[in-house]
């Protein structure tokens, strides 16, 4: 149990909420304690899917990013694709945290789950659902790919360690 108040950064906290509970570090101030940054470009489609499954609940207002995310001389592409209704405060643009956020919230449901069909389940896909199949299967790729970059100490500690950005309503 680490102990009650670590001061990471004149902004965090970590520690000890009253109840006993760990309270978790904020995203930002965990990319910057581990020198993560990221360089994003605007481009015509997501390549990762090329079917546009990932892009159907926006229809043709989606936006799609390719993103570098760097820590020290590692780095990691990815991509990212939002809807018409995506704003961050400075502008269209996905930071870092939107990235790796986004990431992490697909990684951690791929980790909490033993198989296709219990993912499919939570994730509202039918079991027998070819769509939800690829979706898995992207996730389970990027997940491996977010955990080689960023080794298992930090990956472990993004997944269940960093606050989420968006909290699903479930």
């Amino acid at each position: 149990m680490p102990p009650p108040s670590v001061h990471l950064d004149d902004a965090t906290v970590v520690g000890l909420n009253p109840g006993g509970r760990m309270r978790k570090l904020a995203l930002n101030s965990w990319c910057d304690r581990n020198g993560i940054y990221s360089v994003v470009t605007l481009v015509d489609r997501n390549p990762i899917r090329s079917d546009n499954v990932w892009c159907a609940p926006w229809g043709g207002g989606a936006v799609h990013w390719h993103v570098l995310l760097f820590m020290g001389k590692k780095h990691m592409p990815t991509y990212f694709s939002h809807g018409p209704d995506f704003l961050d405060p400075g502008g269209n643009c996905p930071t870092r945290e939107d990235v790796l956020d986004a990431l992490a919230t697909d990684a951690v449901n791929i980790d909490t789950v033993d198989s296709y069909e219990a993912w499919a389940q939570d994730a509202g896909y039918p079991p027998d659902s070819r769509v939800g199949r690829h979706v898995y299967c992207d996730h389970l790729e990027a997940a491996r790919q977010l955990h080689h970059w960023l080794g298992e100490e930090l990956y472990g500690e993004l997944l269940y360690g960093v606050e989420r950005l968006i909290i699903d309503p479930v």
